[in-house]
């Protein structure tokens, strides 16, 4: 299972966890529900941000 498999499975359960998906690669295969991709290596000020984001 990969990250996306994983995310999409999460929000299966639950649509309302949010879920952040970090991978060295642009594209995911199984991002079926447009996840959002944050690309390694990820500066950690976008990192914070986009945490903040979701807790908010």
């Amino acid at each position: 299972m990969n990250s996306c498999e994983l995310a999409n499975s999460i929000k299966e359960m639950n649509d309302k966890i949010k879920v952040i998906v970090i991978s060295a690669y642009e594209n995911i295969e199984g991002n079926t529900i447009n996840l959002e991709l944050l690309q390694k290596p990820i500066p950690l000020q976008l990192l914070v941000e986009k945490v903040n984001s979701y807790i908010k």
